[in-house]
């Protein structure tokens, strides 16, 4: 019995055999061997095959388009019209009986179109020459199929089979499968964290592996497959290709049956005959395509805009560049003109349509005399955060303590800094009194870099969209994120009268009354740990204004780009409203206080009423989830209808919606990347001035900081079985969150993950922290819709958006703006440390407490742990570098948390009831060479708020151009979030 023959004998046996739960067994073995006798029919006989059969085309142009179809549908009357191919035409069957190649050219692109012949039912098996011709269609970017729209239902679902069975998916997805064949230790089989299969089981793999004769290898799924898409990944040669449905002879069919049609998915309605539509279809072909246009320039010439050079979406300016100019890739980079915009860009930017570039090699352009690797000069504070300058205090506080003359010059050093304008100008700075000879130059390069850095005032973006016509629109709340509010007292008893409006939080004189006086500058920032507000006897608030986060300190701007080019199109203060908070309180202290979004009402209401326009949230990092909590409290205290009248859109940028992985171990240790991967000395320094221990206790008082604690337990962040995050060739698994060595009288680690780890810190924390925690936020993951609903009464939920839903407000617009491509941290090993009781009897002298924090601390006796920075595990993917394992993201918060709601959760209903709409828009974080902050291409997650293309698109939603807002995702983030048990 030959092959073809097998073939119809199990195809009649499945259709003979009814599908049931009893079956499906048994049909499943039956297609496994169905695929293996098709991939042997689709074999070349190597015997009998003559020379000259088949026939194939040289690929060229673009890219290739095949038309397939059965015979007389049109497809060589369409190639000849769009194309002026000649190509055989008749009103009988087969008259193309090979290959026609042809060319389109369209937006500078040469497209091949390939016109095949006509095939017929059994192709796939070989006959009338259907074997060559739909293996042809595998070289193919794009299949176009051609129906006759009079006989669609009868033609299409047969030629689909026909290409199925040739090992071509259309329209389809590789599946998210992998499966590694080993030398021994049988199959093993794992499965995503939370996957549940419905359409295939273990042994039903198992089965087919050994059919295939495979008895030892790994299988991961991480999505719910078929028992068709596991063979196609085992077989491994399918061809997953795009198809764009062609129905031709629409003047043979009615007006409703056309518009049935027209309106399925990736089709076009034409005919040939009349020319109707065929414009359209190009069109069509181009999308589908994903090409882009990318134009060339020499420096100081205009651009050829009639030459440009095409690539694929999702191409870089690598692909761009000729090969002899990749002598010296390291010293190659290129100007790009992103109309309307400009900036410096390296070879891995991702290109956009319409794109002018310049190349710079290194015999066009000096080489720097700094940095001879090409890499800026990292400030520390630029570096490591805003928690680093923690460890420059600890530094100068150490140095100068035993010497009161060195006090006195770091007194006038911190006088001129708290002037931003003379900070800049280098000769005002008098470090050179107590800073060796030898750290003077590096110190007086950094200042004049900062110095010219800081003069710029960037209205660029602004400008361009100006020419445009972009005016205002919307007026515009900002909102900040953690820590980058000024932070100001009024306390005004006689003892601290002197720190009156004084800011201790966000300016340099923060640095001296940490320096200066540290005990009283904790005793001011510390919050009372029974009721979360101030301590009694203080009061500290947040400043505000446009300059409570324009600056968090002389020279390092905050919000200051984002409002000098809304600046730029009109914008004032009467249009501009920074809502500044105090983000050490919690959300639900936030309104008791200081009646923060009682207010944020009045001010939007404001806004309708001088202006008669909705008000435009613009959020950034915790401010993210601030905004999310507003728009759930005034739903709830104002109604629905009045979010949806009122407000514009939210514009969320470098959101923490999911929580941030640091803030584990830094409400856990006071501890974080920041604080570990530093020089040994400066770590000594800092742990000798403001130890973990004491910063672990400042930072739980500050109930606003527990909002940014993951969200979603293991079904978002993994377990030790796998994360959703983890990449394909990841030898070891996020889920894991903390890891501990194991101790020596156990030889296994202990491992938490992200539940795990909550579990312990309401363990081992004070017990105030976790009454905290309990009556101020929730951290779950809800699937009921009815639980949902009820959560809208429950304000412990509003920081959650997995256990709180949008607003029911259908014409409120979300978008998305965050950075990518940037390292960031996203679990931790761990060594545990002697509790307190057992410290101090180690060492009765060490100073566990200042007396402001030990005087709110618990009797509670702790479990003390640390970031373990003597573990680097280099051989692991992703390695261990300091005890910190980093993963994906904008440098501070993980790729899940800034997109996996954005991407998938607010697609589901019961998260988005008003299926509201949500645009992403991902800035690929690719910083430019010798600029502190990265320049306009930075994605990093505070300097993002200087980049032209988020600024674009920020202005663009403010000024009534929301709608020209891109989707643009360039990260795995839409496979990381289907991943989750949703």
């Amino acid at each position: 019995m030959g092959v073809t023959e097998k073939i119809k004998e199990i195809e009649a046996e499945m259709a003979r055999t009814q599908k049931n739960k009893a079956t499906e067994y048994h049909i499943g073995l039956l297609r496994a061997k169905l695929a293996k006798l098709r991939m042997q029919l689709l074999e070349p006989d190597k015997k009998g095959s003559k020379p000259g059969e088949g026939f194939d085309v040289m690929k060229s142009g673009s890219a290739r388009v095949v038309l397939i179809g059965f015979p007389s549908v049109g497809k060589s009357t369409l190639l000849s019209t769009i194309t002026e191919t000649e190509s055989a035409t008749a009103a009988y069957e087969y008259t193309t009986l090979t290959a026609i190649p042809g060319v389109l050219e369209y937006e500078g692109a040469r497209i091949q179109l390939l016109d095949l012949p006509g095939i017929i039912e059994g192709a796939a098996q070989g006959r009338g020459r259907g074997r060559q011709v739909v293996s042809v269609a595998k070289t193919a970017d794009l299949v176009m199929m051609m129906l006759d729209a009079t006989k669609s239902s009868q033609q299409r679902p047969l030629l689909e089979k026909e290409l199925e069975d040739v090992g071509i998916r259309l329209n389809q997805t590789k599946p998210d499968v992998v499966l590694k064949k080993k030398s021994g230790g049988g199959i093993v089989v794992t499965k995503a964290m939370g996957l549940t299969l419905t359409k295939i089981d273990e042994k039903m793999i198992r089965s087919i592996l050994q059919g295939y004769k495979i008895h030892n290898c790994d299988v991961m799924i991480r999505e719910d497959i078929s028992v068709d898409q596991f063979i196609d990944v085992l077989l491994g040669n399918r061809k997953y290709v795009p198809c764009l449905y062609v129905y031709n002879k629409i003047d043979g069919i009615s007006m409703e049956e056309m518009d049935r049609l027209a309106n399925e998915p990736r089709s076009v309605v034409i005919s040939c005959n009349l020319n109707l539509n065929l414009d359209y279809l190009v069109e069509r072909i181009w999308e589908e395509l994903k090409l882009l246009r990318i134009y060339t320039k020499k420096r100081g010439e205009h651009p050829d805009l009639t030459d440009p050079i095409i690539v694929r979406r999702g191409a870089t300016i690598e692909h761009v560049v000729p090969p002899w100019c990749m002598a010296n890739r390291a010293s190659t980079y290129a100007s790009l003109t992103r109309f309307p915009l400009a900036q410096k860009v390296g070879l891995n930017h991702l290109v956009a349509n319409d794109d002018v570039v310049t190349i710079f090699t290194p015999m066009s352009r000096a080489r720097p005399s700094s940095s001879p690797q090409g890499a800026s000069t990292s400030h520390p504070v630029l570096r490591y955060g805003l928690l680093a300058l923690a460890v420059v205090v600890a530094g100068v506080a150490v140095f100068v303590s035993t010497d009161m003359w060195h006090m006195r010059h770091v007194q006038s050093l911190l006088d001129v800094l708290d002037d931003p304008l003379e900070a800049l100008q280098l000769s005002s700075l008098k470090y050179d009194a107590f800073i060796p000879q030898e750290m003077r130059k590096s110190l007086e390069d950094m200042l004049t870099r900062t110095s010219k850095w800081s003069e710029t005032i960037d209205f660029q973006v602004g400008w361009e969209l100006a020419k445009q016509g972009a005016k205002p629109e919307h007026p515009v709340v900002l909102i900040p994120g953690i820590v980058s509010t000024g932070l100001e007292s009024w306390t005004t008893t006689e003892e601290e009268s002197a720190y009156f409006r004084r800011r201790l939080w966000g300016s340099t004189s923060m640095l001296r009354s940490a320096l200066f006086d540290k005990e009283k500058w904790v005793k001011h920032l510390m919050l009372d740990p029974e009721t979360g507000l101030d301590p009694e006897g203080i009061r500290v608030r947040a400043a505000q204004g446009l300059d409570a986060a324009s600056y968090f300190a002389a020279g390092y701007w905050v919000w200051s780009k984002i409002i000098e080019n809304l600046a730029a199109v009109g914008y004032d203060t009467n249009q501009i409203h920074l809502a500044a908070y105090d983000w050490r309180l919690s959300m639900y202290n936030l309104e008791e206080r200081d009646h923060f979004f009682t207010r944020l009402v009045a001010q939007v209401d404001m806004n309708m009423k001088i202006f008669g326009k909705k008000t435009v949230l613009i959020s950034h990092s915790m401010g993210g989830t601030v905004a999310f909590y507003f728009l759930k409290w005034a739903e709830r205290h104002y109604g629905a209808a009045w979010v949806d009248k009122n407000i514009e859109a939210l514009v969320s940028i470098s959101g923490t919606m999911l929580g941030v992985p640091k803030a584990m171990p830094a409400l856990m240790t006071g501890e974080m990347r920041d604080t570990v991967q530093v020089p040994a000395m400066l770590a000594n320094l800092l742990e000798r001035f403001f130890s973990s221990r004491e910063r672990a206790q400042l930072f739980r008082s500050w109930a606003g900081s527990a909002s940014m604690l993951v969200k979603g337990g293991d079904v978002v962040w993994g377990n030790a079985d796998g994360a959703p995050d983890d990449m394909d060739n990841a030898t070891v698994t996020h889920g894991v969150m903390m890891e501990y060595e194991p101790e020596p009288e156990h030889n296994v680690s202990r491992r938490l993950s992200a539940s795990g780890v909550h579990d312990w810190l309401r363990q081992n924390a004070p017990k105030t922290f976790d009454t905290m925690l309990t009556t101020n936020y929730s951290y779950g993951f809800e699937r009921s819709a009815s639980q949902i609903r009820k959560n809208n009464a429950d304000f412990t939920k509003w920081a959650n958006p997995l256990e709180a839903a949008l607003p029911d407000a259908p014409h409120l617009k979300l978008y998305c703006l965050y950075g990518y491509n940037q390292p960031t941290e996203r679990s931790y090993w761990m060594h545990k440390l002697p509790s307190d009781e057992d410290q101090l009897q180690l060492d009765p002298e060490h100073p566990l407490m200042t007396k402001s924090l030990n005087n709110g601390s618990s009797a509670k006796v702790l479990s003390l742990s640390r970031i373990d920075a003597s573990v680097t595990h280099e051989n692991e993917f992703p390695a261990v570098q300091q005890g910190v394992r980093m993963g994906e993201g904008d440098g501070t918060v993980s790729l899940l948390s800034l997109g996996t709601m954005c991407v998938e959760g607010w697609k589901h209903k019961r998260y988005n009831p008003a299926n509201i709409q949500v645009v992403t828009h991902e800035v690929f974080h690719d910083p430019a060479a010798f600029d502190l902050r990265g320049g306009g291409s930075s994605g990093d997650h505070i300097d993002i708020l200087g980049s032209h293309e988020l600024n674009d698109a920020v202005v663009r939603v403010a000024t009534g151009l929301g709608h020209t807002v891109e989707e643009r995702i360039i990260s795995p983030i839409r496979t990381y979030a289907k991943r989750i048990a949703w």
